[in-house]
């Protein structure tokens, strides 16, 4: 039987920030890595624009929007 986990072989994840804006019925991708040894494990958004997104893994990141579509 087979292994799960969201870890490549090369000990990175993929990590991916997607968003709505009609309840869920179609997905926006706004932010994607696979080259990072980072997870996402948290985010938290003020309103539609701001939000800010906790990262872990080898180091930590947070990663945040102010027009709620690019992340930095």
């Amino acid at each position: 039987m087979g292994e799960l986990s969201s870890v490549s072989q090369d000990a990175t994840y993929k990590m991916q920030i997607v968003k709505t804006t009609d309840g869920g019925n179609t997905w926006t991708s706004q932010f994607f890595s696979d080259s990072l040894p980072l997870y996402f494990n948290g985010i938290d958004c003020y309103d539609a624009e701001h939000c800010c997104a906790a990262a872990e893994g080898d180091y930590v990141a947070v990663y945040c929007t102010t027009d709620g579509e690019n992340w930095e």
